[in-house]
């Protein structure tokens, strides 16, 4: 197998494609499943450590190749994902609706999960799974599922595969390939405000230079992240306004935040001198702005001009 992977990941003169790296798929097994193959060294050991040992062979592999390859892991085991914590680049998780059904335990897996390593968790959750199931995300919901995972410095898969004779993108609709519907134009454009508002604030909000850092950020119905980038100089507050239904699998919107003070109890006496202000949804905001603020008594007071769903806050240092 390895010999094979070597030959996909070689960029030899002949070769028609070479590829970067790999994603490793599996089938959700039991915590006490066991590897069985005749005449194999591991033959009854437990497949998590087998699987781990595996993946991890192929990241050693790819390295020596392609340096800058990657490799990942597709978790759907019973068995934690913090096993493939060091043979992995990035983590991919799917979460299904009978496992978690709130919006700010989406939130809190990318959280929890990248702080190790600040790596990059990937969840894939669908609209199939909703109540009632849908076959695609509405607008809302998806800026909602978006949102949540941005606001753990995660990120959302939802594109399936390109119709390229009819020019759609079509999104995944369950588990099952080739499963595949149209997406709406609208969501389109929500996947373009939000992958570029993630791309904008990369190395602020997520990446490997990016820390958790748990300090107190106030706002009402409101689920908070906060972060320190300190190559930026700046302390981050992810923003996500749930409203009041708590559950990602319910459409459902929420009245815009208008006008919204936020209090941030700042760590260890610190006192930025520019506060910027930035979100996805409300084009004017697309682009940090720049917000009046004041601090006393060790809390920075600004008023947030509108947060329709997903917000990031810079405190920024000279």
């Amino acid at each position: 197998i390895m010999a094979e992977f070597g030959r996909a990941l070689d960029s030899k003169p002949g070769d028609f494609v070479s590829f970067d790296g790999f994603e490793i798929d599996t089938y959700g097994d039991s915590d006490h499943a066991r590897f069985y193959a005749k005449g194999s060294r591991r033959n009854g050991d437990l497949l998590r450590d087998v699987l781990r040992d595996f993946v991890g062979d192929v990241q050693t592999l790819t390295r020596k190749i392609k340096p800058q390859g990657l490799v990942s892991f597709n978790s759907v085991n019973e068995f934690g994902v913090e096993q493939m914590y060091d043979v992995t680049d990035f983590l991919f998780l799917e979460i299904w609706r009978d496992r978690t059904d709130q919006l700010e335990e989406l939130t809190e897996i990318c959280f929890r999960h990248r702080a190790p390593r600040r790596q990059r968790v990937v969840l894939k959750v669908y609209p199939a799974d909703m109540q009632p199931g849908r076959e695609v995300w509405p607008a809302h919901s998806l800026r909602r599922v978006l949102g949540a995972t941005m606001t753990g410095a995660g990120s959302l898969m939802v594109a399936g595969e390109p119709d390229e004779a009819k020019n759609e993108m079509h999104a995944l609709r369950t588990l099952y390939y080739p499963d595949h519907k149209a997406m709406p134009k609208e969501n389109e454009q929500v996947l373009r405000d939000y992958y570029r508002h993630d791309a904008m604030l990369f190395g602020y909000t997520h990446g490997a230079d990016v820390h958790n850092a748990e300090f107190t950020a106030t706002i009402s119905d409101c689920i908070v992240r906060t972060y320190a980038a300190p190559r930026h100089k700046a302390l981050v507050v992810q923003l996500l306004h749930q409203g009041q239904e708590k559950r990602w699998s319910a459409e459902a919107a929420a009245e815009p935040k208008t006008d919204q003070e936020i209090v941030v109890e700042l760590p260890g006496g610190a006192a930025p001198d520019r506060v910027f202000y930035a979100s996805p949804d409300v084009a004017i905001l697309q682009k940090p702005v720049a917000l009046d603020f004041e601090i006393a008594g060790g809390k920075l007071r600004a008023i947030l001009p509108q947060l329709p769903v997903h917000g990031t806050l810079i405190l920024q240092y000279s």
